[in-house]
């Protein structure tokens, strides 16, 4: 590794502002007095040659402005291909639970044993849905209207079944009908509507902040959480994050919250674009699960 020089050596204390944003559900900080602009993710073009981890370049104010993907320099996949996955994944989803009503519609139909399953919260998308959370309090306001209709479609066929038993066939051929022309159009409707909800409220931040030599660059965010002071600032990095982080990431900083502290890795930006460091092991497992199982 080579020597640290003035530009890569950088002082941090609870005394500092700090910019706390969010990258692949790790929070980051960066001093104040290194920010120059957070914009929305502008358009930008693409070079040839190009590291894995750099986006291209964009325009702000004229003069053109690197930007770097940090999800990309952590070894894990940009918020578009991610966002993109999920959009897939969900739509997967909805054919789940279309094949799910028919398989029921078979088993009664033949007087089979009903073996759909009823736990909503075990299908695949009921286990993605119980963890999800997203940044954007009007996606999570859309995402919670699938919690009603998703649970009756699966409670279907509890009621399908006691029906059965009772020797109410017609009964119970009347109850998937409803279903099927009320929850599961509200729920299928969720569906189609999911893509374009997720695009519309899931996009990405350029900070840009000026380097020791006066150069402008950007780095991406996924989400800003808040400007000020932290409650605590640990440098240099402890030795069991050291190891970890210890390539860009020169401390440790604290917050306190009600539900107890949250830690953010302090950057160094100038050690973050440094040649030499340009391919860092990842900090993080390769994918970040964002999207529900297959």
């Amino acid at each position: 590794m080579p020597a640290e020089n003035s530009s890569t050596v950088q002082e941090y204390s609870n005394a500092h502002e700090y910019l706390v944003f969010t990258s692949a559900n790790q929070k980051f900080g960066l001093r104040q007095e290194v920010l120059v602009a957070i914009i929305d993710m502008p358009s930008h073009t693409q070079l040839p040659h190009m590291p894995s981890h750099m986006r291209g370049v964009m325009d702000y104010m004229g003069k053109a402005v690197t930007v770097y993907d940090l999800r990309k320099k952590m070894g894990i996949s940009p918020l578009t291909e991610e966002t993109n996955t999920l959009i897939d994944s969900l739509g997967q989803r909805k054919q789940d639970h279309l094949s799910w009503l028919e398989k029921l519609k078979d088993q009664v139909a033949h007087g089979q044993e009903i073996s759909v399953q009823t736990d909503p919260h075990k299908c695949a998308f009921g286990l993605w849905y119980d963890t999800c959370k997203f940044h954007s309090y009007n996606l999570n306001d859309y995402m919670a209207q699938f919690d009603a209709p998703h649970k009756r479609i699966h409670s279907l066929a509890i009621e399908v079944s006691i029906l059965i038993q009772a020797g109410k066939l017609e009964a119970a051929k009347d109850v998937i009908r409803h279903a099927e022309n009320n929850e599961l159009l509200t729920l299928l409707a969720l569906f189609d509507g999911a893509a374009k909800k997720i695009k519309k409220f899931t996009y990405e931040y350029a900070v840009i902040f000026e380097r020791a030599n006066g150069q402008r660059v950007s780095i991406l965010a996924d989400n800003l959480e808040y400007f000020g002071l932290l409650d605590e600032v640990i440098s240099p990095l402890p030795i069991a994050f050291s190891k970890q982080h210890g390539n860009f990431i020169d401390a440790l900083g604290r917050k306190i919250k009600e539900d107890g502290a949250e830690e953010i890795l302090i950057l160094n930006i100038e050690k973050f674009l440094l040649d030499e460091m340009s391919n860092p092991p990842p900090l993080f497992p390769e994918e970040s699960e964002t999207a529900p199982a297959s």
